[in-house]
């Protein structure tokens, strides 16, 4: 590829990644807001459970969707494996690390939400989803560090 084409790359990359990481404040805070919502409902005197579900669902969304968001990072970051300077490479190594990290986080949140939930179909779709996610993205991640190790310790 041609010291053109690969910042071209770079460019379209930083510009991806901004907009992702944006969205994942946005989820963050919507997040935040969900579960603020549960707890006032939890903490109420009435309970009605179709309340109490419907929060429920609300506050699966923002870390399920941020579960999603993750491998499109990894992608990113699988591609600058190739396109970065040895000087900042290990920083890939590092995004890498905590793409899949916020990833392990936010599958325990759709984990302990889908167990309050207790409705066993979107238990098991979600629970399939995040186990083929959980497998791409540890290797990927894999990858990314093999790749990395390699360009730092070559002479």
């Amino acid at each position: 590829q041609s010291k053109e084409a690969a910042k071209k790359t770079l460019k379209l990359i930083e510009k991806k990644s901004i907009h992702r990481l944006n969205k994942l404040k946005d989820l963050i805070e919507e997040d935040i807001r969900s579960y603020k919502a549960f707890s006032l409902i939890i903490k109420s005197k009435k309970k009605d459970k179709k309340r109490i579900k419907k929060a429920l669902l609300k506050t699966l969304k923002p870390p399920t969707a941020v579960l999603r968001l993750m491998p499109l990072l990894m992608e990113d970051a699988k591609e600058l494996t190739r396109l970065s300077k040895d000087n900042i490479i290990s920083d890939v190594a590092v995004a890498a690390s905590l793409i899949l990290a916020c990833f392990e986080g936010a599958s325990f949140n759709v984990k302990i939400n889908l167990k309050a939930l207790g409705d066993k179909k979107l238990t098991s779709t979600l629970n399939k989803e995040i186990k083929g996610l959980s497998k791409k993205l540890i290797g990927e991640k894999k990858n990314i560090l093999v790749r990395v190790d390699r360009r730092l310790t070559k002479s």
